[in-house]
């Protein structure tokens, strides 16, 4: 860690600047222990294994929060209240940092950086409905799949560690299905779930409690079939139908 050149950056700044950077530097450095912090274009930098992972500072009269364009994209629909330009969120010094925030877009920028697809959405309901309408059974037919001309027939879950899990998913003309299939490895009640599939491949879905409902992000190591951007479509369109379906619920 640059620390000479990190206490540089800030020397001059007023207390309640400093305390502000302080605290996004000890977010980063606690979810990504293993980041490298420097100085770059002019602003404290942290660097994962060479590529940046997010860039911060201090301006007249707010913290600007650098994860790129695509995580700002990724998380639109909780940045209303910011103001915004290519690739930068302003913090206003007048408001509190919300940290929580930040952290759910530095996990976003690290696994986009250890080679996972990520998509996003806020659904406007509470936790426990979300989790309830994500894990039963009964509710997963409901809404896995990702076009009206598919339907998921089956559905077979052993939620705990170590628990297997069998989705099936079919074309409703019945011209074509196949099994989702896979171990969970943790689950984190109304929190975190990641279960390894069945050709090895790893999934990580991170369910985060906010003002306006639950932000999913859901983190998955692509297959070599099919494209990264036709992958990251399809299931980005099946956790979009999620949200529909969990919205759309009396």
């Amino acid at each position: 860690m640059s620390v000479v050149g990190y206490e540089e950056y800030i020397k001059e700044l007023e207390p309640e600047v400093k305390e502000g950077l302080s605290k996004i530097k000890a977010l980063v450095e606690g979810l990504v222990p293993e980041a490298e912090l420097l100085i770059n274009y002019g602003v404290p930098t942290f660097k994962l294994k060479g590529k940046n992972l997010v860039h911060f500072g201090a301006f007249k009269d707010h913290w600007s929060f650098f994860p790129g364009p695509v995580a700002i994209e990724a998380f639109k629909d909780r940045l209303n209240a910011y103001q915004l330009s290519k690739g930068t969120i302003k913090l206003p010094f007048k408001s509190d940092i919300d940290l929580g925030l930040l952290e759910d877009i530095v996990i976003y920028r690290l696994k986009e950086l250890e080679g996972y697809i990520v998509v996003t959405a806020l659904v406007k309901k509470n936790p426990a409905e979300v989790w309830n309408a994500w894990t039963d059974v009964d509710e997963v037919v409901n809404w896995n799949f990702a076009s009206d001309d598919w339907h998921c027939p089956m559905a077979m879950s052993d939620l705990r560690a170590g628990g297997y899990f069998v989705y099936n998913m079919a074309a409703k003309d019945g011209s074509f299905d196949f099994d989702f299939a896979g171990n969970f490895e943790e689950v984190e009640e109304e929190k975190f779930i990641s279960y390894i599939l069945a050709d090895q491949r790893k999934v990580e879905i991170y369910f985060s409690e906010t003002a306006e409902g639950v932000f999913i992000i859901e983190a998955f190591m692509p297959e070599s079939e099919n494209s990264l951007e036709l992958q990251k479509e399809g299931w980005g369109s099946i956790l979009n139908n999620f949200k529909k379906y969990v919205e759309g619920k009396k």
